[in-house]
């Protein structure tokens, strides 16, 4: 059976903002260890991949 042993997640956004287009990203590369809970670092992963990349937009439009 094949075996987990990296898992990348990322997230992207692309808009026009204040008349302007941006577009924002971010990936995050984890190494799963024996033990690890795949669903819980899938999770975590995505959490904050998203969280960086409404970062991004909230210092923009601050």
């Amino acid at each position: 059976m094949a075996k987990v042993k990296t898992f990348t997640a990322g997230y992207g956004f692309s808009g026009s903002i204040n008349g302007q287009w941006h577009k924002f990203n971010t990936e995050i590369t984890i190494e799963i260890e024996p033990g690890d809970n795949i669903a819980e670092i899938k999770e975590k992963a995505w959490n904050t991949c998203y969280q960086e990349v409404e970062k991004q937009i909230q210092q923009l439009t601050e």
